[in-house]
C-alpha cells in the first residue's frame, strides 16, 4: 500500500469515526417507560401527581423491578389479572412495599407447606410490623386503583374508558369503623372501612 494510499484510509476512518459519533448523539435515547401497560400504571393518579411517581414492572417471577424513578414517594404499577382484565394502582412506597412483603410470605409459607389463608398471612405480617422489620407511614396515605375489562384500555391512546373502575383507598393503619365514625359495609354513595383494624385497614372512596 502507497503512502497516498494509506493516508487516504486514515481519512475515511476518521470520516467514519465521526459519522457514528453524529449519528449515535441524534438517536434518542431509550424509553424509560418501554411498554404500554407501564405507561398505563399512572393512569389512576391525578394528572398533576403523574410525572414524580415511580413505575415499576411485574416480571414472570412475581418480582417487580424499577422502570422509572419518580420522587413523591408513590409507586405505581399495572398489568392484566388472572381473569384477563386490566388492573393499575398506584400506593404510598411503604404499603407497596408491605404489599409485596405479604406476597413473599404467601410463596415462603407456600414452599414451607404452612397455610397461606388470608388470616394466616395477615397475623405473620403484623408479627413483622410489630418487630419493626416493615415499615409502615406514620399518617394517612391514598393509594388509587382502577380495573376493568381488557376493552376498556386504549394502549395506543393510553386512556380508559367508562369501562374501568376506578376508586380511592385511604390508608390508616389498624384504624377501625368506630375511631372513624365510618360504617365496616359498603354503603352506595358513601365511604367505609375496610380491613377494620388491621395492618391494611382503609377507607373505601368509591363512585
Amino acid at each position: 500500500m502507497t503512502r497516498t494510499s494509506q493516508v487516504s484510509l486514515l481519512i475515511l476512518t476518521i470520516f467514519l469515526v465521526g459519522l457514528m459519533a453524529v449519528l449515535r448523539a441524534q438517536t434518542p435515547p431509550p424509553s424509560k417507560v418501554p411498554t404500554p401497560l407501564n405507561a398505563a400504571a399512572v393512569l389512576p393518579l391525578p394528572e398533576e401527581l403523574r410525572s414524580a411517581a415511580t413505575i415499576v414492572e411485574r416480571g414472570v417471577n412475581g418480582q417487580y423491578k424499577v422502570v422509572r424513578k419518580g420522587g413523591n414517594g408513590i409507586v405505581c404499577s399495572a398489568g392484566k389479572t388472572t381473569d384477563g382484565n386490566f388492573h393499575a394502582s398506584c400506593a404510598h412506597e411503604l404499603i407497596f412495599a408491605a404489599q409485596m412483603r405479604r406476597a413473599a410470605l404467601e410463596g415462603e409459607f407456600g414452599k414451607a407447606g404452612k397455610p397461606t389463608d388470608a388470616k394466616t398471612l395477615t397475623a405473620a405480617l403484623t408479627d413483622e410490623i410489630k418487630a419493626g422489620k416493615v415499615k409502615l407511614p406514620d399518617h394517612p396515605t391514598t393509594e388509587f386503583r382502577m380495573s376493568g375489562p381488557a376493552s376498556g384500555y386504549n394502549a395506543a391512546a393510553n386512556t380508559v374508558s367508562s369501562e374501568i373502575k376506578k376508586w380511592q383507598m385511604i390508608h390508616i393503619p389498624f384504624a377501625t369503623g368506630a375511631s372513624l365514625s365510618l360504617p365496616e359495609k359498603a354503603t352506595p354513595g358513601m365511604p367505609w372501612v375496610m380491613g377494620s383494624g388491621m395492618w391494611n385497614a382503609h377507607v373505601m372512596v368509591e363512585h
